[in-house]
């Protein structure tokens, strides 16, 4: 969890905040549209499997029909990154 955790504060927590949840004063949170996802929303986290999860960043958003501002991060970050930073953001959502 931790290599996963380390990933996720790199790369993903900018837009979806450090918690899961996207900081909605935070100026790159705003200039976002659609804002980001609420990974720590417990319907949200658990409505696709971990699978779907890792198309997403791998591929980003518009892989799944979801947001087209959600970036791919094949190439910037390795399949065992993609995975272990899938596995904690699933983890972010009490559940």
């Amino acid at each position: 969890m931790s290599a996963g955790r380390a990933v996720y504060d790199q790369q993903c927590a900018a837009c979806h905040g450090v918690t899961g949840r996207p900081d909605s004063s935070n100026p790159v949170v705003q200039a976002l549209d659609p804002q980001p996802a609420d990974l720590s929303d417990p319907l949200f986290n658990s409505r696709e499997p971990a699978s779907d999860w890792h198309i997403v960043v791998t591929h980003g958003g518009p892989a799944l029909g979801l947001s087209e501002v959600m970036p791919a991060q094949v190439g910037a970050l390795s399949d065992d990154e993609i995975r272990n930073v899938v596995a904690y953001a699933k983890t972010l959502a009490p559940g």
